[in-house]
């Protein structure tokens, strides 16, 4: 019971020290989700809501961002999380797939589904590691 308690109280504080945070809400049905320290994807049969996906970068960095639909609308976008500017913000019927080089900062990247059947992933590289 201890090894749980201790496991439980340890992921939230090896969030936060990466600098990052994630907020989902809505339904996925038939999920399957992948999360590691450059990249996060799902795919899924069907999501209709939203996911908010907060990273800071220490450098220049590219992100990727990769799409697929069978069906339903997907809105992508990926913006400066202070300034607000945006680099990304496309409404997706079809697969898609773009790169975005941003300078070090906090971004937010932001997913919204309707009926949504697909998938979509992020993920990042410092330029100086490309």
């Amino acid at each position: 019971m201890k090894t749980k308690t201790l496991k439980l109280l340890t992921l939230p504080l090896l969030f936060a020290m990466c600098g990052c945070s994630d907020v989902e809400s809505g339904t996925f049905f038939l999920c399957i989700s992948n999360k590691d320290s450059n990249s996060l994807s799902k795919t899924y049969d069907s999501f209709n809501g939203h996911g908010t996906y907060k990273r800071t970068f220490k450098e220049e960095t590219t992100i990727s961002v990769v799409t697929t639909t069978k069906s339903g609308n997907l809105i992508v976008k990926v913006s400066n999380t202070n300034s607000g500017e945006e680099y990304c913000n496309v409404t997706l019927t079809e697969d898609y797939s773009t790169t975005i080089d941003v300078s070090a900062g906090d971004y937010t990247m932001y997913v919204e589904a309707k009926d949504h059947s697909g998938s979509y992933s992020f993920s990042w590289k410092a330029k100086n590691n490309a």
